[in-house]
């Protein structure tokens, strides 16, 4: 029986990545050393994400919470319009996030069970009514439900419009291939501590020229969320503010683990350990989420009518050190959501399995 064993959709665990001769070493983020190490993690996450030549790569001290707030603030400005996609918990939310910022947001709300309709969205866009806005924001890995969605034709719809592009991107990145460029992204966000199994504490942001163009237009609202700063100094490898660098320095490793291994082979390997712990788990009676576009990233489980009004997610770690993630919005209570990004092992999923088994075994 399995006594610790993490897959919660994130922080992950990164101990394969920990070199014990560096651990507890330390170095600030003006250091010559810093700045070296900077420019290596950025072009990586160039890499990984397909970013254009002339974007932008920042990583800053955030969480995706934070990352995801500085592409609403630094290039839109009160009461413009934005439109958003929403399919899941973390849609509705960019919502409320764009209302406490002062835009002026519209919705497109979608069934949580399937990925976004696309068509329905790029009939929005080509609307009268869609004249004027500034920004469409989606989510590409919908974390709350396990769904990727399929954005590329929306960016590319919007690539020769005045409107962004804005992409939470925070579960997608490394589990599924991220294509900034060619999806004609203008905003992203991701973090360390999903798919790129590093500690938590860097949000990373990818911006396009356009969006470089429309921020220079638009006055700082923050002192410490100003991408503008942020930029300038990332052009000379430091940082704005303070970063966990103990977070950058496996990020590093982890980043020159997985563009060793090649970017479509990791999704690939991400995508096969999704399968096998899903396999296992719906042979012992559970119900995957949603009808279709099941993501490489997170899975979320419907209980068994067997297991009554168990609180599985509580029951998993007290029992059984398992740690997974609870239902958010309109399905608490309702899933478990696993997540099963590439640090995950054969022994794992025979752990998560035993455990899982004996949460339905003691409610029979």
């Amino acid at each position: 029986m399995t006594t610790y064993l993490n897959l919660s959709p994130g922080p992950v665990d990164f101990q394969s990545f920990v070199d014990g001769e560096h651990e507890g070493r330390m170095i600030p983020h003006y250091a010559t050393a810093f700045a070296e190490l900077h420019r290596r993690v950025v072009e990586r996450l160039r890499t990984l994400i397909a970013a254009p030549a002339c974007s932008e790569v920042v990583v800053a001290a955030a969480s995706g919470t934070g990352a995801i707030e500085m592409l609403l603030l630094n290039a839109l400005q009160p009461e413009d319009r934005v439109l958003i996609v929403a399919n899941g918990f973390f849609g509705d939310r960019l919502y409320r996030m764009a209302q406490r910022l002062r835009l002026r947001p519209s919705a497109i709300e979608m069934a949580w069970d399937a990925p976004i309709d696309v068509a329905r969205v790029l009939e929005v866009i080509g609307s009268r009514a869609f004249r004027g806005t500034k920004a469409v924001v989606a989510v590409h890995l919908e974390t709350s439900t396990g769904i990727v969605n399929d954005i590329a034709p929306i960016g590319r719809a919007l690539r020769d419009t005045g409107a962004l592009f804005l992409v939470d991107a925070v579960s997608s990145v490394g589990p599924h291939l991220v294509e900034m460029c060619d999806w004609a992204i203008d905003g992203l966000a991701t973090v360390s501590y999903k798919g790129l199994l590093a500690p938590p504490g860097i949000g990373i942001l990818g911006l396009s020229e356009k969006y470089c163009r429309m921020m220079a237009e638009v006055a700082p609202r923050s002192y410490y969320l100003d991408l503008k700063k942020m930029v300038a100094l990332a052009r000379e490898h430091t940082t704005s503010t303070t970063v966990a660098t103990n977070a950058l320095l496996i990020l590093d490793r982890v980043l020159g683990a997985i563009l060793a291994e090649g970017r479509k082979p990791y999704s690939e390997r991400c995508g096969t350990i999704a399968c096998a712990i899903r396999q296992h788990l719906v042979g012992l009676g559970y119900r995957i989420y949603g009808r279709m576009g099941y993501s490489n990233g997170v899975t979320a489980l419907v209980l068994p009518a067997t297991a009554g009004a168990i609180d599985g997610k509580a029951e998993l770690e007290r029992r059984y050190g398992l740690l997974v993630g609870g239902g958010l919005g309109q399905l608490q209570g309702q899933v478990i959501r696993v997540a099963h990004y590439g640090n995950v092992s054969v022994d794992d999923i025979v752990g998560a399995t035993v455990a899982f088994r004996s949460l339905l075994e003691q409610r029979l």
